[in-house]
């Protein structure tokens, strides 16, 4: 309460005050608002990956079957590159 009062009957000291309650004020907001982002950063980046690992394992599948490597690229969108590479993946583990 003393410190109010000495606030209060200094006009400098009471903006000076304002100021830095108004920064903490500030800063508690722009962290929250970095952490909101980095939540749906995380939450998109986690979507995509767990789309990419559904679509490798039904690559893998495929493969299985016989289908040929342009028509799993054409329906899962995985490069050819990234086909031949999961086949030779696949194989070396079907010989052991």
């Amino acid at each position: 309460s003393e410190m109010l009062k000495t606030l209060s009957a200094d006009e400098k000291l009471r903006e000076e005050y304002l100021a830095r309650e108004k920064a903490i004020t500030d800063h508690f907001a722009s962290l929250k608002a970095a952490e909101k982002y980095g939540k749906e950063v995380g939450k998109v980046e986690g979507r995509e990956e767990g789309e990419r690992n559904k679509a490798i394992d039904a690559s893998k599948k495929m493969i299985q079957d016989g289908l040929s490597l342009e028509l799993i690229s054409k329906y899962e969108g995985l490069s050819i590159h990234e086909l031949e590479q999961i086949k030779k993946e696949f194989e070396k583990e079907n010989k052991q």
